[in-house]
């Protein structure tokens, strides 16, 4: 990135930094508008797969123009550098608020809910799975009102992506190979509700797997939350996906209802002033680190009209930026995917565990490459020290791999003992010099898994 700053703006104040750059809080000298740029990384931008794969969400992401999504005003690029200009909200993220006063009332966390599905409905309208909402991707300005931040690892719907999200709110599908779908939104807004309500979010595994299996096959305790609401939390966090409102417009539909009959016709305003009280308590993290000069009212944005450095770099390709710019105190979520490499080099032996409902089980992987990205693997499971109670079986599988990493699905069994399943495997790209690979075992009970390569 060098010393290139973004011509045209005057830079206040460093933001944040992360995987793929730092953020600034700045100025537009010819309106005076304050903004955040992100400047990215240069060798992300070099690497024309990686390049790729973000322009491809372009035209879908720069049309989210809608008030609870933090807009994108513009995405420029040149020989010295590349920079996204972002809406600055003044105000903190619901993790900030959540974190410094425990729960919130019902009221406000009705209307949190709704203004950031309403943002989620409009990803959805096009196609788009933000797959990361929790409290730190909604931001509660001034005025009570939220808005949706961080498309980081969106995916289209429909699509199978590489596991990714958060645990404490992703939705059971998400980590066990389900295509990318609305209603997995829904869950995990229904989730960061649920810890809006509560004060804490709905299962409290201390390990991946331990919050895997909750996902996937514990109840909801519906205790902690008021009794008018329970049918929604119930709802949004069904197991099955279609047993959940089928996405954030149905779900805001369902949420007027339950929250007038409980709450009065003036939920909406008490919810909106409780919000922006705490927000304005926590003034001092604010990018400008004070409320605007109108107590309660959001900074007035206006939209930012300059010329492209580059002729064709077109205004969709601005949207690559919703998927990581860092917005007022809110962080974004790193990308799913693991730089741009190849996943090559995976023939060979692998060996590593995995937990699953029998316990932790020994792995071991022998991979076989063949033209075309394609893959040939015997997978054997076997006892371990900790649980010797597990008999060894194996089975083929075939697969994939690609800029994503590879994707392993069962083939038939050599050997099948009682009470085990098929399963599939997911991983990124090997990492630590090729000799390591890290993903999930896609089946119902199972977890992650860490493999390292034999010597032999």
């Amino acid at each position: 990135m060098g010393e290139w700053k973004v011509p045209g703006f005057t830079e206040l104040k460093a933001l944040g930094s992360g995987g793929f750059g730092a953020v600034v809080m700045a100025r537009h000298d010819v309106s005076g508008t304050p903004v955040a740029i992100k400047y990215l990384r240069a060798d992300l931008l070099a690497d024309p797969e990686f390049a790729q794969m973000f322009r491809a969400e372009a035209a879908v992401l720069a049309s989210l123009a809608d008030p609870n999504v933090v807009r994108l005003y513009e995405y420029l690029e040149s020989p010295a550098g590349a920079a996204i200009v972002m809406e600055l909200v003044e105000g903190v993220s619901l993790r900030e608020i959540l974190g410094r006063q425990g729960r919130t009332t019902a009221e406000a966390a009705l209307v949190v809910l709704q203004g950031s599905l309403l943002g989620l409905a409009a990803a959805h309208r096009r196609g788009v799975v933000h797959r990361d909402y929790k409290p730190e991707n909604v931001l509660v300005a001034g005025d009570g009102t939220s808005k949706l931040t961080d498309f980081g690892i969106a995916a289209r719907a429909g699509d199978s992506p590489m596991p990714a999200g958060t645990l404490a709110y992703a939705p059971p599908e998400q980590f066990t190979g389900g295509p990318a779908s609305p209603a997995g939104d829904v869950y995990a807004a229904t989730a960061t509700f649920y810890e809006c309500l509560t004060g804490r979010p709905p299962f409290s595994g201390t390990t991946a797997e331990a919050l895997m299996y909750q996902h996937m096959s514990q109840a909801v305790p519906l205790e902690p939350v008021p009794g008018p609401l329970r049918p929604l939390v119930e709802a949004g966090m069904a197991k099955e996906p279609g047993r959940r409102p089928v996405d954030g417009s149905i779900l805001v539909t369902e949420l007027k209802r339950l929250a007038g009959g409980a709450y009065g016709p003036d939920w909406q305003h008490r919810g909106r002033s409780h919000l922006g009280d705490a927000a304005l308590l926590l003034a001092a993290l604010w990018p400008s680190g004070a409320p605007p000069a109108v107590q309660g009212t959001a900074v007035h944005t206006v939209p930012l009209r300059r010329r492209l450095l580059h002729s064709h770099i077109n205004a969709g390709k601005a949207a690559i930026a919703a998927g990581i710019v860092i917005v007022g105190a809110a962080a974004g979520a790193a990308f799913a995917l693991s730089g741009s490499h190849q996943a090559a080099g995976l023939a060979g032996t692998w060996t590593g565990t995995y937990v699953c409902s029998q316990g932790e089980t020994g792995l071991r992987l022998a991979i076989q490459e063949a033209s075309g990205g394609a893959l040939t693997a015997t997978f054997n499971f076997y006892a371990v020290p900790a649980n010797p109670g597990v008999p060894s079986g194996s089975f083929t599988m075939t697969g994939t791999y690609s800029q994503a990493g590879m994707h392993l699905t069962h083939g038939h069994w050599i050997s099948e003992p009682a009470g085990y399943e098929m399963v599939d495997l997911s991983a990124p790209p090997a990492s630590n010099g090729g000799d390591r690979l890290s993903g999930t075992v896609t089946t119902s009970g199972c977890a992650a898994f860490t493999l390292t390569r034999s010597a032999s």
